[in-house]
This record gives structure tokens, sequence and C-alpha cells, in this order.
């Protein structure tokens, strides 16, 4: 449940926000894109414990939701779905304004189209990293029946229990 729900929310928000940076100028546009892409280089090691914090401020510790939410727009879905839409011609954009389309009717029904290529990729990878991801849930899940299959294996092998520290001596 958790990585189909983290997979279309990805798809969408990445897809959303590809679109707006690949077809559109705005103040900024280059500098957020390139600090967006720069928060690619920090490990998700460094942003756990921040990212916990918030979380737990926003009372979503040992719920789905603290799965899910964090995850919905990578920066790295953002980059792939802008390259890709910045090939895709303005000529069909400009086509679709003048037949009266909306901006979201342009996305809906010219833009996610054409970029099914790169939403199958995308698809693909964001599916595998959250159905693998392993730190996040156990940090963040307590209760055994939340528990992610990962995680749970882990827990039923002996070696893991979410919420609780090692032993005294263990190393």
């Amino acid at each position: 449940v958790v990585a189909v729900l983290v997979t279309l929310a990805t798809l969408f928000f990445s897809s959303l926000a590809g679109f707006g940076f690949a077809k559109y100028r705005f103040r900024g546009n280059r500098t957020l894109f390139m600090v967006m892409l720069g928060s690619t280089m920090i490990p998700f090691e460094l942003v756990l414990i921040p990212l916990f914090v918030l979380v737990a401020n926003l009372g979503w510790t040992n719920s789905y939701a603290a799965l899910i939410v964090p995850f919905m727009a990578p920066a790295i879905g953002i980059f792939l779905l802008r390259q890709y839409i910045s090939t895709l011609p303005s000529e069909l954009i400009e086509a679709a304004r003048i037949d009266g389309a909306s901006e979201f009717s342009i996305y809906w029904r010219v833009v996610l189209p054409l970029a099914r290529p790169a939403l199958g990729a995308l698809g693909v990878l964001t599916f595998l990293g959250s159905w693998n991801s392993f730190l996040w849930p156990l940090t963040v899940l307590r209760d055994q029946a939340n528990m992610t299959l990962p995680v749970g294996l882990a827990s039923m092998a002996g070696g893991i229990t979410a919420g609780s520290e090692p032993p005294v001596g263990s190393s």
C-alpha cells in the first residue's frame, strides 16, 4: 500500500513540477531548479533526524503518512520529468491554448500522455525504492502492525525491533 501510494503521488507531483520548470518562465526559475537539484547531493542520513523531528511534531509517528508525505516529490523525479518534458514541442502546448484548453487540461491531456516513457521509468524506480526502504520506516514506525515488509521481516528474524534500543554490550 505504501509503495503504491508513494509511487502515484511521486508521479503526479513530479510531473506537475517538471512541467512547470520545463514550460513556464518565472522569476527565479533557474535558481530554484538549481537549489532543488543541489538537494540531491545531501545524503538521507543527514536529513533523517530533522525529518523525524518534523514528523513527530506533526504527530505522524507510527502512521503511514510519515512514510508517504515526505517522499511525494523527490528532486530526482522532478529533474527527470523536467528534462523529458522540455524535449516536447512547445507548439503542441500553444495549439492546445489556442483551442481553449486550461493549463491543467494541457498538462493532463497533452503533456502526460506524451511523457508516458519517463513516467514509466520513474514509476519503476520509485516503487522499488519505496518497497525496499528500510531505515526511514524503522525510524518512524513503532507498532508491529504498521511495519513495512523489510522492517517486519527483519524484526521476525530477531535482530531488530522497531522503536527499541540495542541490547547493552552488543556491537
